[in-house]
């Protein structure tokens, strides 16, 4: 064998008795010291329940069906939102988000050096 190849892992073996289960895992689980504590069943209120409780049921959104999306709100009839100025259209732009980060980028940097004393090394 290759001394850098692994190992084959070892066959696991269950020993006879171990397994168990029906009859021998029921009284297993009856002897054990935690039985009494996880033996019932709790259902206690879920966040949700406590929230709905609190607002009221009418309040709570009705569940979609499965399967289904909820359909999108759709605005008042009489209330459109107006048309972006000239400034918002700009303000609003890829380009300009770009154009922002990418000075806010130098600045950063420019001023990092300033600070740490480290000037830009030129080509000559």
């Amino acid at each position: 064998m290759d001394p850098g190849s692994p190992l084959p892992a070892p066959a696991a073996e269950i020993a006879k008795g171990y397994a168990f289960g029906g009859e021998a895992l029921e009284t297993a689980v009856r002897a054990s010291g935690l039985h009494e504590r996880y033996a019932q069943a709790v259902d206690r209120e879920s966040a949700y329940e406590k929230l709905t409780s609190r607002t009221g049921a009418a309040a709570a959104p009705a569940p979609a069906a499965p399967g289904r999306e909820p359909a999108p709100e759709r605005p008042a009839a009489g209330r459109e939102k107006p048309e972006p100025s000239l400034v918002e259209q700009v303000v609003g732009s890829g380009l300009f988000t770009s154009l922002a980060r990418l000075v806010g980028t130098r600045i950063g940097r420019e001023i990092t050096r300033l600070l740490f004393g480290t000037t830009r090394r030129r080509r000559r």
